[in-house]
């Protein structure tokens, strides 16, 4: 008699941060309580730490009730950073509700279908394209995840394989949500939480950008001449694909002129994003205000009703609250550890270990730690 084994599930976010909460409080009653003296930058006028001030202070351990008043703690020290969050999930979900990015891919593969000599231009294009938008956070494996039937269906029009369809899809998005230019969600709670002027770096991260993006497009371009010289060569030779289904509807999508003046405005709001954080010191609030800017526009763009366009961003908040009260919940394991008063304890341990390594190894130890 066969027993069918449950499939065991990955744990949830909130109960893995959870653990971690756990942890961090439990740590207050073991590691004793040390603190950096802060001192202002006069070149920055940034708080900075004095690297040799490190004392050790009276212990304050973090009680059972203290922990949980913790979590509540974190969600309000990461409040400007989860609103942010919810601005953008609402205003790119109001983009994608009025079909601009559907119309926007479409037309791209329509391209790409119609005109096969032109292919590996198309493929280039197609790859940069997605590799910049993706860059910038407005676009991520949510949105292009629905378009790789169509994607690996005009590949394999094209004389390539399914996995060219995919990679010319999927592994640009990845790629610049890596490098990660203006990306509100990596690059601003990172930047944020380490009180680093926001999107600094941007010069650095856009070569990132453009090498891994290269990198990608050769050996992309190199596989697909491969495939099509010699089509055992492929990866998914031998596999049966005739069952993908294609959402014609997604690839019949037209692009209209308010889906073509969305798209415009989406242009504008990120560079303008862009402007004011490198230009003029904008911060988390002034994003957050583009963000809604730009869903008041759009809306005005399509036509759309008061009623529509506000119940349409309370459907988008409802698709990032997750990620908003994730960057809550965790900040609770740095305020547990600031309330235990040994967050410059530990930080003086890692700095003891890896301060006589090299330049490179350090940057690996940080890493680890």
């Amino acid at each position: 008699m066969s027993q069918t084994k449950k499939k065991r599930e990955i744990p949830h976010i909130f109960a893995i941060l959870l653990v971690m909460i756990v942890i961090a409080t439990i740590c207050t009653w073991i590691i004793p309580a040390g603190t950096y003296d802060r001192v202002i930058d006069p070149a920055s006028g940034r708080e900075v730490i004095d690297p040799e001030s490190f004392h050790y202070l009276e212990n304050t351990p973090v009680g059972p009730f203290k922990m949980f008043v913790c979590i509540e703690e974190g969600l309000i020290a990461a409040a400007n950073i989860a609103f942010m969050i919810l601005c953008c999930f609402s205003s790119l979900y109001l983009l994608e509700k009025t079909g601009a990015i559907d119309a926007a891919v479409a037309w791209i593969v329509r391209k790409t279908k119609d005109k096969p000599q032109l292919a590996n231009v198309f493929i280039v294009i197609i790859m940069v394209v997605l590799a910049i938008w993706g860059s910038t956070g407005t676009m991520s494996y949510e949105e292009i995840i629905a378009f790789i039937p169509i994607f690996v269906a005009v590949s394999i029009a094209l004389g390539y394989d399914p996995m060219v369809g995919v990679a010319i899809s999927v592994i640009p998005v990845g790629v610049g949500f890596a490098a990660a230019t203006v990306n509100p969600f990596t690059i601003g709670v990172a930047q944020s939480i380490a009180e680093l002027p926001m999107f600094s770096g941007l010069g650095y991260r856009i070569v990132i950008l453009a090498v891994m993006t290269v990198l990608t497009v050769v050996y992309v371009m190199w596989y697909a001449a491969r495939v099509k010289k010699d089509p055992s060569k492929s990866l998914t030779y031998g596999m049966d694909f005739s069952d993908l289904a294609v959402d014609e509807s997604r690839l019949n999508t037209p692009m209209t002129t308010p889906r073509k003046l969305s798209l415009v405005a989406l242009l504008v709001a990120v560079a303008a994003m862009a402007y004011g954080l490198i230009e003029l010191g904008w911060y988390i609030n002034q994003v957050a205000a583009i963000f809604i800017i730009l869903a008041i526009v759009v809306g005005i763009i399509n036509h759309w009703k008061v009623n529509e366009v506000c119940n349409t961003l309370v459907e988008g908040m409802g698709k990032g609250i997750l990620s908003a009260l994730v960057v809550g919940v965790a900040r609770a394991v740095l305020t547990v550890m600031t309330a235990g008063g040994i967050i410059d304890t530990v930080i003086h341990a890692c700095v003891s270990l890896i301060q006589n390594l090299s330049l490179y190894m350090s940057g690996v130890a940080m890493l680890v730690f």
